[in-house]
């Protein structure tokens, strides 16, 4: 009754039944107490969990979320009252039945209401969900971390004194910058160089030959290294007489081992990306082919040429948006602010839209693609086909009328992978949805939704995103290739991952190692890049002005990130060129679709800034940490910061060594800007 929105079509839904108005109304009083309990229920799950999110995002929208189930509630008490006043009992013909009023107005306001209270519950209980899954993934955390105390030599950014010391950066630019560094350094150390220098900056291709020399050098401080590294990388694969490694070496199962794994952890995110699509648009059709939205679906068993938009569909929506525009009209008045009403306002437009896209746009959708891809009507035809000519005839107009427009497009193209991302997410949910709607299909059960759902939850809390990703194929073939030591004849090896360096052990001789990395982030740093330094050395770890012991870092690291307490690990890291955020070098919204398809270098690292903090705790990194990279939130002060390729930030390493006060630097630069182009310096 409260979704009907007319006499008419509560007759077709209930055309006879023992229309006892004492029991209604008992049923709408019992009602009230289950509005009781669901919005204390809900209420105190969203009040007790909720805040344990960090994103800044669904920080900021905390108290309107655990205001849904309250809002709910009203909204629902306040349709019983109206069915209350509006119910009778008539006779039609033969039967008797409950009736609302010839009147349009009362049984529209009740469905508006509904359809409100719906939504708002609906957003709820996925929101509960949500906090309830939190609450278990970190049970044995403490609610709200204090930041860590900021150590003293933290106060300034540079070190005082006067300049002193040498020191050598190695720049990113891939194997090339590899190779580069590699001869360099090499004759740096034949000219005693090395021996003076109390700095070592690595970035990316550059970290693959520092971090390589520093290792070797570790292991037998007394002979050189460089030439020894060359020849390393220079040696005939085992068992081929004429094959020399390609970049990196293979390990058991050869390059088909990476490709494989590659493949199978693709396959996993987009499963799991799938999975929930799935969850969240399969009961959205069902209610769609439900009584109370277009029942045809279901009873016909496929779908129609066409179907009937009444206006009890299409009148709430509108009238949401009205009382949206009104509130936005009341701001505009002398006594009231603008910045006091626009968000309520806005908040009504935006759930007039979601109605009409839900109760009009989805059902239309459907029948339209379903007519077009089932050899349907011609008319749907017509509409695909007429919407693609036109959109080539505006294409033509717009070539002829703007060259410099078009250009600007195509060089904005390679940023809007994004679309396809959306466009491959739509066309999954209409499929999803169309089969719960009209019942047949391979997704039609709703056995099979409760089996997707339970499978995605049960993904989310036990499996973490840092095994299976191309950053770990990435990390172990680096370090195979670059992870060297010095075996007890002198001759280089890779060890094994448990007899790799770590950086407690490394030794405190110079020059210190510093990996460059960067910490992509929300919204611009200073510097005008959406990413910041992130460095580490064997005695500290600097995010952005946040300094913290290397030790504290390496303890907070989970059982999954083990890996990076070993310096070879950080190869991989720094030289993460390749990543869904990647700074000053971004995709735009090919960010996310590169996440998605865990396309994706970077990694997910504990928070510098809490790691200190004897109450925060860091479990796995789980796939609400995907979530955030397909989104693009990065927060600071979240238990896990993304970090990628130190180029990302600065190319050079230069900025650590001033930031030393180093009395001289070399810069070693295969960053390949052009010529007379100081492109790295920017």
């Amino acid at each position: 009754m409260q979704l009907s929105g007319s006499d008419a079509r509560l007759a077709t839904w209930i055309p006879g039944c023992d229309p006892d108005l004492d029991a209604a109304r008992a049923s709408l009083a019992w009602d009230a107490l289950l509005v009781v309990g669901y919005v204390i229920l809900l209420a105190a799950i969203l009040r007790r969990w909720w805040p344990l999110y960090q994103a800044p995002k669904l920080k900021a929208a905390e108290r309107a979320v655990i205001a849904l189930p309250v809002a709910a509630g009203v909204l629902d008490l306040v349709e019983n009252a109206l069915i209350f006043a509006g119910l009778d009992v008539g006779n039609r013909i033969v039967f008797d039945r409950f009736t609302y009023p010839d009147r349009l107005a009362l049984p529209v306001t009740i469905a508006t209401i509904a359809w409100v209270k719906w939504l708002a519950l609906g957003l709820a209980l996925v929101a509960a969900v949500m906090a309830l899954m939190l609450a278990v993934a970190r049970r044995k955390e403490s609610d709200r971390p204090v930041p860590a105390v900021v150590p003293a030599r933290v106060a300034a950014t540079a070190a005082a004194g006067q300049p002193e010391g040498l020191g050598v950066c190695c720049s990113g630019g891939g194997i090339r910058a590899a190779a580069f560094s590699l001869g360099a350094l090499e004759r740096l150390e034949v000219a005693g160089v090395m021996d003076r220098a109390k700095w070592l900056t690595a970035v990316s291709g550059g970290s693959y030959a520092a971090t390589s020399w520093r290792l070797v050098k570790a292991s037998d401080a007394a002979r050189p290294a460089a030439a020894d590294i060359v020849a390393w990388l220079e040696e005939q694969i085992p068992g081929s007489p004429a094959g020399r490694h390609r970049f990196l070496r293979n390990g058991p199962g050869g390059l088909g081992r990476s490709v494989i794994s590659a493949v199978a952890y693709i396959a996993l995110y987009l499963v799991v990306l799938a999975a929930l699509v799935f969850a969240l648009s399969w009961p959205l059709g069902w209610v769609i082919g439900s009584d109370a939205v277009q029942p045809v679906l279901r009873t016909l068993g496929a779908l129609p040429d066409r179907i009937d938009i009444p206006a009890e569909l299409w009148l709430p929506g509108v009238i949401v948006m009205l009382a949206g525009a009104a509130v936005l009209g009341v701001s505009a008045l002398p006594s009231y602010r603008l910045a006091t009403l626009w968000r309520p306002a806005a908040g009504l437009i935006a759930l007039g839209v979601a109605l009409e896209l839900f109760l009009v746009g989805a059902p239309l959708a459907m029948v339209t693609v379903g007519a077009y891809m089932h050899g349907g009507t011609a008319s749907a035809r017509a509409a695909v086909l007429g919407t693609t000519a036109l959109a080539g005839v505006a294409g033509t107009v717009l070539r002829m009328a703007s060259k410099p427009v078009l250009s600007r497009f195509s060089a904005r193209l390679p940023e809007l992978g994004g679309l396809l991302l959306v466009a491959a997410g739509l066309i999954w949910a209409g499929k999803v949805a169309t089969d719960a709607a009209v019942g047949t299909g391979l997704f039609r059960s709703p056995i099979t939704w409760v089996a997707v759902t339970a499978s995605f939850v049960g993904v989310y809390l036990f499996v973490g995103i840092s095994g299976p990703t191309i950053h770990r194929i990435y990390r172990i073939r680096l370090r195979r290739t670059f992870g060297l030591a010095r075996d007890g004849d002198g001759n280089l090896w890779s060890p094994p991952d448990d007899e790799q360096l770590t950086w407690a052990d490394m030794p405190a001789t110079d020059p210190e190692l510093i990996v460059c990395c960067a910490r992509q982030r929300t919204g611009i740093a200073p510097g005008g890049l959406p990413a910041e330094t992130f460095t580490i050395s064997r005695t500290e770890v600097r995010m952005g002005d946040h300094v913290a012991p290397t030790g504290a870092l390496v303890a907070a690291l989970p059982r999954d990130l083990a890996a990076e307490r070993q310096v070879a690990s950080w190869i991989a890291t720094s030289g993460a060129a390749f990543a869904s955020a990647m700074g000053r070098l971004s995709k735009g919204s090919t960010n996310a679709l590169m996440a998605a398809l865990n396309i994706d270098l970077g990694i997910w690292l504990p928070n510098p800034r809490l790691v200190e903090d004897p109450h925060a705790r860091f479990p796995k990194v789980r796939f609400g940490y995907l979530f955030k990279e397909i989104l693009g939130w990065y927060d600071p002060a979240d238990r896990f910061v993304f970090v990628a390729d130190g180029g990302h930030w600065e190319n050079l390493g230069l900025v650590e060594l001033l930031r030393r006060r180093a009395a001289t630097i070399l810069c070693i630069d295969a960053s390949g800007d052009q010529v007379g182009a100081f492109t790295t310096l920017h």
